[in-house]
């Protein structure tokens, strides 16, 4: 009867696989903004294109903790980089449209270092009405100093939540706590989601290099 020995190697080929992979998402569009914006250059448009990064990553192939590792900043310098509410506007929501249903389970957000967003509630849903949504409570975000660089705040949903789109109903700094105009204001917002070729689940995993090892290991023999 001849022995299958099983590899030492396992473990290493186990650690080749990150059953938890995420990757980074921007969102595809912005399905409502219920603040507007405040003047051309500043729209909502540039919180979901990267502009003012500074690094770039591929949405949907990035490594989302591999990216903000990196600690990538965001420009503190408005013009075609920022988001601005008009004036007055600090309270409202804006949906993401993730352009299709993900797994998502954290959210990045670059807040705006003049401005930004005191706080915010972040609810999920598979439609774009939000008829049938789950809230995952209130978050705080960083008060960044002004006219300077500003990392990203990493939000934990505490769960993962399958959807297509996700709303911020948003809380801007009253002046007295900027002393500076009433308005709500972001650089940057991205998504922690499941990746599409995301791997077997651990069972499987150890069932399959165990098949593998010792398979390789009657080929030495017999060979």
């Amino acid at each position: 009867m001849k022995k299958i020995l099983i590899s030492a190697s396992l473990p290493a080929l186990l650690l080749a696989f990150d059953v938890n992979a995420t990757v980074i998402l921007s969102p595809t569009a912005i399905s409502q903004n219920t603040l507007g914006d405040r003047s051309p250059g500043v729209d909502i448009g540039n919180v979901i294109d990267q502009s003012g990064l500074s690094s770039a990553f591929t949405s949907g192939v990035t490594d989302f903790d591999a990216y903000l590792g990196g600690n990538p900043t965001h420009s503190f310098v408005a013009q075609d980089n920022e988001w601005f509410a008009p004036d007055g506007e600090f309270l409202g929501n804006i949906d993401f449209d993730l352009g299709a249903v993900y797994d998502v389970d954290r959210v990045a957000i670059w807040n705006e270092d003049a401005t930004g967003v005191s706080r915010f509630e972040l609810i999920t849903s598979l439609d774009s009405a939000f008829a049938a949504s789950t809230s995952f409570g209130f978050f705080s975000l960083t008060n960044n100093p002004r006219d300077a660089d500003y990392l990203a705040d990493v939000i934990s949903l505490g769960a993962v939540s399958s959807a297509r789109y996700v709303r911020m109903n948003l809380v801007g700094f009253y002046p007295d706590e900027q002393n500076v105009a009433d308005q709500a204001s972001l650089g940057e917002v991205a998504f922690s989601v499941a990746a599409a070729n995301d791997v077997p689940e651990p069972a499987s995993l150890v069932l399959g290099g165990l098949g593998l090892l010792a398979a390789g290991s009657i080929r030495r023999r017999r060979g």
